[in-house]
């Protein structure tokens, strides 16, 4: 019955039903059987922080219409990079609904890692309810469904096989993440014509540090061993197919 559940839930992944936006993460019944109040964030999330969602698209117009078009950091790689957002902050909500799912049958997972993937899901909902805001829709992925089930799958196994491999996970997961954002940051700080999206997008970073840090020392205190040839093996896997993820969402 339980891994029937697990069946519905992957179907739901590519349906995109089940996760919710940020207000209602806050309001509604959980899918996960939490109440809407009932996980309130360890740690403030940077990206709580008021921005100027249509400031950010005044932004984005004023760049593709002056000198910022061009070139190799101009409004092509710009809308690229904001898709590979989109894809990634939809996949990282889909990891910890993933996460909870097998938590429901893994009870060693649950019991150590329930809290953790309740206030990071909480997290990424909120950078990805940030994302659809201020891109526009033409702007963004349109391979929704590959991106929430590769998210949920990403959750799900590992979560099954214990809490240690979702925090290692987790961890190859964000530091990609973080090398992806910062290569967005510094080529915007250094031209200056998108502030308010730079610094969105810095405060998502910031969230992102704090995940893999996070994960790291949940793995230390579960008392997880050194990271072997096997850890380390699966993390390349993962951060080398976050990276070809990233790059199919540029186009596409």
């Amino acid at each position: 019955m339980r891994y029937c559940r697990l069946i519905r839930r992957c179907v739901a992944a590519v349906a995109g039903a089940g996760a919710c936006g940020l207000a209602g993460i806050r309001a509604m019944p959980d899918p996960h059987g939490d109440g809407g109040g009932a996980a309130a964030p360890h740690h403030a999330c940077n990206a709580d922080t008021a921005f100027d969602v249509e400031e950010i698209r005044r932004e984005l117009e004023a760049r593709q219409q002056g000198a910022s078009a061009a070139g190799a950091f101009g409004t092509a790689w710009l809308l690229g990079e904001l898709s590979s957002d989109h894809a990634g902050e939809t996949g990282a909500v889909w990891i910890y609904e993933g996460a909870l799912d097998a938590m429901k049958v893994n009870a060693r997972s649950a019991a150590a890692a329930r809290s953790f993937a309740l206030e990071h899901r909480r997290a990424e909902q909120r950078h990805l309810d940030l994302v659809e805001a201020a891109v526009p829709a033409e702007g963004r992925t349109r391979l929704l469904p590959m991106w929430r089930l590769s998210g949920w799958l990403l959750g799900v196994v590992p979560t099954l096989l214990g809490p240690e491999a979702l925090f290692a996970t987790v961890e190859a997961v964000e530091t990609f993440v973080e090398e992806h954002y910062m290569q967005q940051i510094a080529p915007l700080e250094a031209d200056g014509s998108c502030p308010e999206l730079t610094r969105m997008l810095r405060a998502c970073c910031e969230d992102e540090v704090h995940h893999r840090e996070d994960a790291a020392e949940k793995a230390r205190a579960a008392g997880a061993a050194p990271a072997g040839l096997l850890t380390r093996g699966w993390q390349a896997v993962v951060e080398g197919g976050s990276a070809a993820a990233a790059e199919v969402a540029r186009r596409v």
